[in-house]
């Protein structure tokens, strides 16, 4: 199974997904409007844990259940 480097890059009200590819970040997808509360800033995604099931967990600003 090979892991893809992913992150989401948050500024001025859209959110960008980028992929690792040959120790570059490279634009996937389309770019989008971001969700309302998500602040700006870089997100790791590749460094995400799954949650537990029926397990609280709180993450920076939601909550998942």
């Amino acid at each position: 199974m090979t892991t893809r480097k992913l992150r989401m890059i948050v500024m001025n009200g859209q959110r960008i997904i980028q992929a690792l590819v040959n120790n570059e970040w490279e634009t996937t997808g389309t770019i989008k409007k971001a969700e309302e509360g998500i602040k700006p800033g870089i997100y790791n995604i590749y460094l995400a844990q799954k949650p537990e099931e029926k397990k609280t967990v709180r993450g920076q600003d939601f909550i998942h259940r």
